[in-house]
């Protein structure tokens, strides 16, 4: 083996322990905050569950809150792909859709499985941001810009594709029906099912954006 394929493969074999170590790193984090709250999980305790030095740990993400926020945006995507959500093929069909019905029961599938898949965490976060909790203060303001940026997206999308419609009251209106808190009182509280709570969502967008109104 010549020396350039030799350090060609070492290359290869350490991005692929580096993707390994994080993602260790991301479920022992995602587990110990559900398990034990932000606050009491240290970056010590987080990296010895992953197995990784607590140098690795701090080389990788740099700080706790940074950790917590790559835990959310992996929870977010489903996945550890680098891919922003709204470069992914699944958005861009949805935005392209022509039929506005589609794309909004498309879009009400797909915020409804993200929201429960986040449902834990985002409990944690607002939790915590509401108790004074800095670093999840801005996580949560975080996520509302993000879900914010991404309901715009989506309701400029449908712009031309039906009835015509206010796009900036439609973007509001969509933003609150997609709150966490919003399927935290249906879901939790008032113990509504994920398929409940994801065709009153498509209704409820529906009757904002397309629906006429007297």
């Amino acid at each position: 083996m010549s020396e350039s394929v030799k350090r060609a493969y070492q290359s290869v074999l350490r991005d692929e322990q580096a993707v390994a170590t994080r993602h260790r790193a991301l479920v022992a984090a995602r587990d110990q905050f559900l398990a034990r709250g932000y606050a009491a999980s240290s970056m010590s305790s987080i990296a010895k569950a992953a197995g990784v030095s607590r140098e690795t740990l701090y080389k990788s993400f740099g700080t706790k809150s940074v950790l917590m926020k790559a835990v959310y945006d992996v929870v977010v995507a489903g996945d550890e792909e680098d891919v922003p959500f709204a470069d992914r093929p699944e958005t861009r069909r949805m935005l392209a859709d022509p039929d506005p019905r589609r794309a909004i029961a498309t879009f009400a599938r797909a915020s409804a499985e993200l929201v429960e898949r986040l449902g834990p965490l985002m409990a944690l976060i607002l939790a915590g941001a509401r108790s004074g909790d800095e670093d999840l203060r801005m996580l949560a303001e975080t996520s509302r810009a993000e879900r914010l940026a991404g309901v715009e997206g989506f309701i400029g999308s449908l712009v031309g594709k039906g009835p015509e419609f206010e796009p900036r009251e439609a973007i509001d209106t969509v933003w609150m029906l997609t709150a966490p808190e919003v399927w935290q009182m249906l879901v939790d509280d008032r113990g509504w099912t994920l398929e409940a709570y994801r065709r009153w969502l498509e209704r409820s967008i529906v009757a904002a954006v397309l629906e006429p109104r007297g």
